[in-house]
């Protein structure tokens, strides 16, 4: 018997009894990490030694009281590696950064419901929140896929978390101050955390966190970082940072985690989001789907077999039911030949075929956490799904 519970959410990770249920009746093993730095991290045994690919999503960032409309994305990216048969992964799945409301006091709740303007009057009279600090969301953790290596962790693909949204929109911001995502995929680059300010920096691959409001760093535990003291001290506003390095909130939005961590303001802004954290390929992987920021909750993994379709005339294959091998697929108003290779009755195919995406079937393994469970999908060639909630 397995021991029953649910999958946590916030700037800590699952134990294994809460994942342990969320897995009941399907063949997958998953360990989790119950102790030291890797506490709460996933370990998953690849199954055959073949070429897989990996896709990752970070998690976004937490909204902010009066700047709630739309979040700050997590990366979504995709590469493929080359993995051996018995090789551990491991892999923390990033958490949403926490949203400042509802609150969790009678002051927070009227902020949130807009009923209070403590917040901006403190600050239009002082300029100086130290008295009414709170209400900035936190940063979104970082989503880790990595091995051991010759006795040290690898990464081999990260997702970066959307940063925390502040306490109160900038009116004057567009979509053209928003930047493009960025990936690292030189190892010599160090993966440093954010610039923690007020609010906490994002936690990046390797580095040391001064501050109880940073996200720690991967090799630290990647534990998302609390809000900041000054928060705390009046309002209660206990605004913390998700799972994957996320930085902690303030008044200003706390630093999304990634290879390299998002920066907080130097000082408490009402309007000053953290930032994004910045996502990794390693150069020994191939990268798939450049890194796009479109995730909006909590972060998943998702790591299935490549088929090689290169025999087949039109480059695109699926996984057989019956014999696990690859079928050719032809284009549309084409079929497949008795040598099972060429189509015929398309005389597009040839050029089509150039610009076909490769096709990926036969394992499907999906990771993911989200506010109250542990949810995963492991399909062999599109029939078995297991699905647990």
């Amino acid at each position: 018997a397995l021991s029953q519970g649910m999958c946590l959410f916030g700037p800590r990770g699952p134990t294994q009894a809460q994942c342990d249920s969320a897995y009941f009746n399907t063949n997958v093993s998953v360990t989790v990490e119950k102790e030291g730095p890797l506490r709460g991290m996933q370990v998953w045994k690849v199954p055959a030694t073949n070429r897989y690919m990996i896709t990752a999503y970070g998690a976004a960032g937490g909204k902010g009281a009066k700047n709630h409309k739309k979040r700050s994305y997590g990366v979504f990216i995709s590469a493929t590696f080359q993995l051996e048969k018995d090789e551990l992964l491991y892999i923390l799945v990033g958490q949403q950064g926490e949203d400042a409301c509802p609150g969790g006091n009678v002051q927070t709740e009227k902020i949130c419901l807009g009923e209070s303007s403590l917040i901006e009057e403190d600050y239009k009279l002082k300029k100086d929140l130290k008295a009414w600090a709170g209400g900035g969301g936190g940063g979104g953790g970082a989503t880790y896929i990595f091995r051991l290596k010759d006795g040290a962790y690898e990464p081999l693909l990260i997702a970066a978390g959307g940063g925390g949204k502040a306490y109160l929109r900038d009116q004057d911001s567009s979509l053209d101050d928003v930047p493009l995502e960025q990936f690292e995929n030189d190892t010599a680059v160090h993966g440093v955390s954010g610039r923690t300010g007020a609010a906490g920096g994002g936690g990046g691959w390797e580095d040391t966190t001064l501050f109880p409001q940073a996200g720690k760093s991967l090799l630290e535990g990647g534990e998302g970082g609390q809000a900041c003291p000054q928060s705390l001290a009046k309002l209660q506003w206990a605004t913390s940072g998700g799972f994957g390095g996320g930085g902690g909130a303030c008044t200003s939005g706390g630093g999304g985690g990634g290879y390299r961590g998002g920066y907080a303001s130097d000082i408490d802004d009402i309007m000053a989001d953290g930032e994004d954290g910045v996502s990794f390929v390693n150069p020994v992987g191939e990268i798939f789907l450049h890194p796009l920021a479109a995730m909006e909750s909590h972060g998943e993994v998702e790591i299935r077999v490549e088929l090689n379709c290169s025999h087949c005339h039109s480059g695109s294959c699926k996984q057989g039911s019956d014999t696990n091998l690859p079928i050719c697929i032809c284009e549309m108003g084409a079929v497949l030949a008795s040598d099972n290779v060429t189509c015929i009755g398309n005389r597009w195919s040839f050029i089509l075929r150039e610009f076909h995406l490769p096709s990926l079937h036969l394992l499907f393994f999906h990771l993911s956490l989200s506010k109250d469970i542990c949810f995963i999908i492991f399909s062999i060639a599109g029939h078995q799904r297991y699905f647990i909630h």
